[in-house]
């Protein structure tokens, strides 16, 4: 009986050893090919520089600051990378830059998911939080997207949401200080918010 055992593990052992020999002469007789994947191109549309764009916010303290925004699109997987240059993100900013590429992927029809769009956010300030910059977000990314200059002379505030409305925010009057202060001509803000009474 030991014998039979002896005999079937040798097969067993042989076998084995003859499967993966095959296997790595399988595998070295295999050829890498190098192919060019193709993709959709953005064409004219695709800037090979970053689209920039001075946006107020509020910071902590209440103060009105400047944040500079890029967005820069590049062939990819689909991913939104953010740059934040040492900065707190709280969720709903997080979330402003998900509605933001939502909404310009709606309004460009062009298909993100072969794009990866690159957010840099620079600000002197520590902290940021709340989606006041949804609107500037979405229109830096479909102006980088159509290959459009945007007008640096003006800046915008207001939330966004994934039907592309602009929403209300607060701190109007600080954020026109700080666009004031960095020389910009004009501040979009939401229907309603025109006047501020102080």
């Amino acid at each position: 009986m030991e014998n039979k055992h002896f005999i079937l593990l040798v097969i067993v052992i042989f076998s084995v050893t003859y499967l993966l020999n095959q296997s790595i002469l399988i595998v070295s007789r295999t050829k890498v090919e190098k192919r060019e994947i193709e993709t959709e191109s953005f064409g004219s549309r695709l800037n090979e520089n970053a689209t920039f764009l001075s946006v107020p916010a509020v910071d902590r303290r209440g103060n009105g600051v400047i944040v500079n925004l890029s967005v820069e699109a590049r062939p990819g997987n689909g991913r939104t990378l953010v740059d934040i240059d040492q900065i707190l993100f709280w969720v709903d900013t997080q979330d402003s830059i998900r509605t933001a590429k939502f909404v310009a992927q709606n309004y460009t029809g062009l298909d993100l998911s072969k794009y990866d769009i690159i957010y840099s956010i620079q600000a002197r300030a520590s902290l940021l939080e709340g989606p006041s910059a949804g609107a500037a977000l979405a229109i830096a990314t479909i102006f980088e997207l159509e290959g459009k200059e945007i007008n640096k002379n003006i800046t915008i505030t207001g939330t966004l949401d994934k039907n592309g409305k602009i929403g209300k925010v607060s701190g109007i009057l600080e954020k026109a200080k700080a666009a004031k202060e960095a020389n910009l001509k004009m501040l979009l803000v939401p229907r309603g918010q025109k006047y501020y009474t102080i």
